[in-house]
């Protein structure tokens, strides 16, 4: 986990061990990292990724963030959630609320690419680029939100519909092709 002075960070393979992605080909090790600096707006909500080997150690090789995903979730024009967040969506405290899950690796043609999962949504990646999103796709939003607290409820959302566009791709996923 990197270093952060002045703020706090986590991630959920502290008590989580599937929680992180070793993918030995390759040397990739994914680990899932909130970061929230106090005295500035650098949040990264995402999954940082790292090249290991006994020679060099741990390089980080790149960073998917998903605060642009959780904007989306939490603050986009076709959110649900939009009103009920609205000082949050103005202030920025959105950025940190992603909260990166899991990895996942595939391969094709010789490239191998990075599948990362929030709370909020996906993003595809390849290993050659991972600031750059190949696709993504942001969840339906979920009627009591992590961020939820006691003594400032939010209500219920009604969820949204489980069709949604995926970038960066063709077509749309439907309930019908999402494998329980």
């Amino acid at each position: 986990m990197p270093a952060m002075p002045d703020g706090w960070s986590w991630s959920s393979s502290e008590y989580d061990h599937k929680a992180f992605t070793f993918y030995k080909p390759a040397n990739l090790l994914a680990i899932p990292v909130q970061i929230s600096p106090y005295l500035s707006a650098d949040y990264f909500s995402g999954i940082i990724a790292y090249d290991v080997n006994l020679t060099s150690g741990f390089n980080e090789i790149g960073r998917v963030d998903h605060k642009d995903l959780s904007y989306d979730y939490y603050c986009g024009p076709t959110s649900d959630l939009a009103s009920k967040y609205l000082l949050d969506c103005t202030n920025g405290s959105y950025m940190q609320w992603a909260a990166p899950r899991r990895s996942m690796v595939m391969t094709g043609n010789g490239e191998v690419y990075l599948y990362t999962m929030s709370d909020v949504g996906l993003k595809a990646s390849s290993t050659l680029s991972l600031t750059n999103t190949l696709g993504q796709l942001i969840f339906p939003a979920q009627p009591y939100p992590w961020s939820w607290v006691m003594d400032n409820p939010v209500g219920v959302v009604d969820p949204m519909p489980v069709v949604m566009p995926v970038t960066g791709g063709s077509g749309t996923v439907s309930s019908d092709q999402i494998v329980n």
